[in-house]
């Protein structure tokens, strides 16, 4: 049940200055120009950069990306939270796109930032979706600001460490690079430099395809639709803005103890993932999912990593916000 007057303050706060555009691929794709390079400067000289996405004069909604991932992968939710009426705000996480670093170690230490940014937008209250790497921040914000969230939800989430640790069914590609963090961090970085380097000198989608390889048939018909890569490659392209140090760091967020319990968050979270994920396999994330006594699952059969999120998010968002509060 949602809190009573959590949407009370004003939806629509004057927007803070535009600081600089970004003229990626993905913005001449796509006609979006005026709404994808948001910033804003907190009281500490913290800077987050945003996009905005969906209904400008709809329910708010904070949408976490993946890894490596930024502001930008927001555009997937566009046409879907038109039709619900939910103004998306997506923020970079530090160091990622238009955010400046910041010395956060744990996925709970960027919460008080993420606090302080709603608060100078004046969003009372708001739904929060996390996709792939930006689940956790969803749960962590059901966790630790629980009165100003109307619903958390989770897509094809990455689980706490814990879960990392005791199984052998992550990707081999990402547990090929932790490997090679823990044992040789410097030679880690150059990879990721060269992976900047590929994504910038490769006209995109061509720069995806060879991933596309490595993806079930779900992901590969999925990303096959138009425009789709377009917006994966200038997600990824934006993320390495920042530098690769803060792409890295935002990685080694979710492989550290979190900083907060998810099985303490008292209302429904939540759950979208499917059977034919690679990249977080069912068999990963069940377990942790199963531990949560207000999880609220949801299973596709025929969905993968990408599929999900690109073809059942007006499902998605449908559940998330069925419960419309009063004051909208």
């Amino acid at each position: 049940q949602l809190k009573a007057g959590m949407f009370s303050a004003p939806p629509f706060p004057e927007r803070p200055p535009l600081a600089r555009m970004n003229r990626s691929s993905f913005d001449t794709t796509f006609g979006i120009q005026d709404r994808t390079g948001l910033t804003t400067t907190l009281a500490d000289g913290t800077v987050v950069g945003h996009a905005e996405f969906g209904d400008p004069a709809g329910r708010p909604l904070l949408f976490f990306h993946g890894w490596p991932g930024s502001r930008l992968q927001a555009r997937i939710i566009d046409g879907p939270a038109r039709k619900y009426g939910l103004r998306v705000l997506a923020p970079d996480r530090p160091g990622i796109g238009l955010s400046s670093p910041a010395p956060c170690a744990r996925v709970a230490a960027w919460i008080p930032t993420l606090r302080a940014w709603t608060d100078q937008l004046n969003l009372a209250g708001f739904y929060v979706l996390g996709v792939s790497g930006g689940g956790p921040y969803s749960l962590a914000c059901a966790a630790l600001m629980p009165r100003r969230i109307a619903a958390a939800g989770v897509c094809c989430g990455v689980p706490p460490p814990r879960w990392l640790e005791e199984s052998r069914d992550l990707f081999w590609l990402y547990r090929l690079l932790r490997r090679i963090d823990r044992g040789a961090p410097r030679l880690l970085v150059r990879l990721m430099n060269v992976t900047r380097l590929y994504l910038t000198v490769l006209p995109s989608p061509w720069s995806l395809r060879p991933f596309c390889l490595l993806m079930p048939r779900a992901d590969r018909r999925a990303l096959q639709r138009r425009g789709r890569m377009h917006l994966v490659v200038a997600s990824t392209r934006e993320a390495y803005a920042g530098g690769v140090p803060a792409v890295i760091a935002d990685a080694r967020r979710l492989q550290q103890p979190w900083g907060f319990d998810p099985g303490v968050v008292a209302d429904p979270v939540y759950f979208w993932h499917g059977c034919q994920d690679r990249n977080i396999p069912l068999s990963l994330v069940r377990p942790f999912i199963d531990s949560l006594k207000q999880a609220r699952v949801h299973y596709f059969a025929a969905e993968g990593h990408y599929s999900l999120p690109f073809g059942r998010t007006p499902e998605i968002l449908e559940r998330l916000t069925s419960d419309r509060p009063e004051s909208f």
